[in-house]
């Protein structure tokens, strides 16, 4: 099983702090080093990136985490599904059974949630796997490559996945994780809130102004 850590968003929502996502310091490194090296730490095969907006300095950080492949995404301002489709591609061309989709912005999720999230995909091959806590789905995403094809065919934006999910609703099981696991870094707020959590050791974090991350 492959990690894609998608890194490709342009951060539009963090214009204020002047920093895309990825580069952000998280307690002294760059947040996508951090969970680069989380995802690393798991049980994953191998573990890349997709990078897009500001390629050069994501490329940077992903190889000073020691990504096993960095992808460059041109079309990265077309939406989230972009990066996707790309990651499949280059996946297409090895023997890989399952592809988990990380965001960069999750940098509370943990080894211990993608290892739960992989044994919930070993344990049901056949099934789509989300991540889920109290009522709201998140990453990791599990796809098995039966459903790769799929992905190619979303529609080139961030809500095209939907379709995905409809289709397949009957073979998607979810593994429950804390809500620090599935809580993505969307404003400064939560820039906030994660790095407190953080410090503060807590597992639970408040979602409600959170909404559902398509794929």
């Amino acid at each position: 099983m492959i990690g894609i850590v998608l890194a490709a968003g342009g951060s539009t929502r963090m214009a204020e702090i002047g920093q895309i996502k990825p580069v952000l310091d998280w307690f002294g490194k760059p947040m996508l080093e951090h969970v680069l090296q989380q995802a690393k730490a798991s049980q994953l095969n191998a573990v890349w990136v997709v990078v897009g907006c500001c390629t050069q300095q994501t490329t940077l950080v992903a190889q000073a985490a020691g990504a096993d492949k960095i992808l460059q995404n041109p079309d990265w301002l077309s939406g989230l599904a972009s990066s996707i489709q790309l990651a499949v591609r280059h996946a297409l061309e090895t023997d890989n059974d399952a592809l988990a989709f990380i965001l960069a912005d999750c940098p509370l999720l943990e080894p211990a949630h993608i290892d739960a999230a992989i044994a919930c995909s070993q344990n049901a091959p056949n099934r789509i796997v989300r991540a889920h806590h109290a009522g709201l789905y998140g990453h990791p995403v599990i796809f098995p490559r039966a459903y790769w094809q799929d992905l190619l065919e979303i529609p080139g934006n961030d809500s095209g996945g939907r379709f995905i999910f409809q289709k397949y609703a009957d073979f998607i099981v979810s593994v429950n994780l804390p809500s620090t696991a599935i809580f993505d870094i969307d404003t400064p707020s939560d820039y906030a809130m994660a790095k407190q959590a953080y410090l503060s050791g807590e597992e639970s974090l408040d979602l409600s102004h959170k909404t559902e991350v398509i794929v």
